[in-house]
């Protein structure tokens, strides 16, 4: 990025487990979840974000502070992309658009898949679809940009992590059944 002709820039910060704090040239910028030195002081969330800000200068010092008690993952996982605050925002756009829209289809497959099996009880084949799609549909809202944590920003952590495994086992084992 040429700063000489861009000094409003943009941050896209993926997943990071499981709490954070982002200084951008000294300033906190952003802190998701709360930072600590143990589990019993520190808070778990997921969401990654976009963060605008102005470049003072041509470097630019990011400093991340990260803290992980509750996941067995830590630190980054996803990526950490830095634009033009217009290049950022047609990323999350475009990103989010392909998530609801992933999110919509799967859910009307699996009402119509349902629907075929509440018609025809005997083929159970279409019950395992419909789950299959279901419990896909939930891991696109709980993985990734985590849509969940942006349409309920207060939803608990915990929560959403058993929901998300829950999840894969019931994708894994409906697909089985279905095959």
């Amino acid at each position: 990025i040429d700063h000489k002709n861009c000094d409003f820039l943009a941050l896209r910060v993926g997943r990071i487990e499981t709490a954070y704090k982002i200084y951008i040239n000294g300033k906190l910028m952003f802190d998701n979840g709360e930072t600590g030195t143990s589990k019993e002081n520190s808070t778990p969330f997921w969401n990654p974000t976009n963060l605008n800000f102005v470049a003072d200068s041509s470097t630019v010092e990011l400093i991340l502070h990260i803290s992980n008690f509750h996941h067995r993952k830590g630190g980054v996982s996803g990526k950490i992309t830095i634009g033009t605050q217009s290049e950022i925002q047609k990323t999350a756009n475009r990103v989010n658009y392909t998530n609801i829209f992933l999110i919509g289809v799967l859910l009307i497959i699996s009402m119509y898949h349902l629907g075929l099996f509440v018609l025809r009880t005997k083929d159970r084949s279409s019950l395992y679809f419909s789950i299959f799609c279901a419990s896909t549909a939930v891991i696109t809202l709980f993985f990734g940009d985590v849509m969940m944590g942006k349409l309920l920003p207060k939803f608990d952590w915990t929560l959403s992590v058993k929901i998300l495994f829950l999840s894969y086992y019931f994708t894994v084992a409906s697909f089985v059944l279905f095959a």
